[in-house]
């Protein structure tokens, strides 16, 4: 049922099918929250809602067995629930594009010894919203992820330096101000709490100096061009220059060949 012009609520209705494994409700004009009667549905996997008009708090109460929780696009509110964190089966968690809240669960990146928690976790997608608080460092321990996207949050401290985690760009990271390290350009304090201010500043100001000075240099160009394109005495001068500079660089090479060639036969 996803693309489509659907409106209203989600049914509660929905609830009764038990042995629902797939729903697709995605790109439509749906409204509302979430109905808890989905919960009944203890066979679903896929859980797709996204680019709707959603609304309310991420529900605490969404079957373990889903493997893909879509949410993104949404006008969802609130925390993020730390029930989550029991979904063992969960690949992919994207709440992205909404006006989600606090913190990031430190579950979240938590591999106990014995079941551990979303172990399969492999895409994970918390942009544009409104997270704050430091990313956790248990996040780095998630074997399987291979997509993160934590940017355009209010997220603060250190980018966790897991050797899991290096491997993402600047790009899983931008738009949080007062985040830092690697692969951020900003750099950290020693205690890696706070971005070193200073370091991004002189950063940023040889970034437009460079930019300036390139400019500049194309501006001036392109200037003289113009100028000799349009004055037809200045055009004739300048020509003439190319000219003679040509007729002097030839010269200079017959010089040198002879003389080359005259070596070659004393020796």
């Amino acid at each position: 049922m996803g693309s489509n012009n659907l409106t209203g609520y989600i049914p509660t209705s929905i609830g009764s099918l038990s042995n629902l494994t797939s729903l697709h409700l995605h790109e439509n004009k749906l409204d509302g929250e979430i109905p808890p009667s989905l919960q009944n549905c203890h066979s679903l996997l896929i859980f797709n809602v996204r680019n709707n008009i959603l609304s309310g708090n991420i529900p605490n109460w969404i079957p373990h067995g889903v493997k893909a929780l879509q949410l993104r696009s949404n006008s969802f509110s609130g925390n993020i629930p730390v029930e989550m964190c029991q979904m063992s089966s969960l690949i992919i968690l994207d709440i992205a594009d909404n006006t989600i809240s606090g913190y990031i669960p430190n579950c979240l990146g938590k591999i106990p010894n014995e079941i551990g928690n979303m172990k399969k976790l492999e895409s994970l997608d918390f942009s544009r919203n409104q997270l704050s608080g430091e990313i956790p460092e248990s996040l780095s321990s998630l074997s399987f992820l291979s997509y993160l996207n934590l940017s355009y949050n209010n997220l603060t401290g250190k980018v966790p330096l897991g050797t899991q985690r290096q491997g993402f760009s600047e790009f899983s990271y931008i738009g949080n101000h007062d985040l830092c390290g690697a692969p951020l350009t900003k750099l950290c304090s020693q205690d890696g709490k706070f971005k070193d201010t200073k370091g991004g500043s002189e950063s940023e100001f040889l970034s437009w100096f460079y930019i300036g000075i390139e400019s500049g240099f194309v501006t001036g160009f392109l200037g003289v061009c113009f100028a000799i394109f349009l004055n037809k005495k200045w055009r004739h001068t300048y020509f003439k220059f190319l000219c003679d500079l040509r007729d002097r660089i030839n010269v200079m090479l017959v010089i040198k060949i002879n003389s080359f060639c005259q070596r070659g036969q004393v020796a």
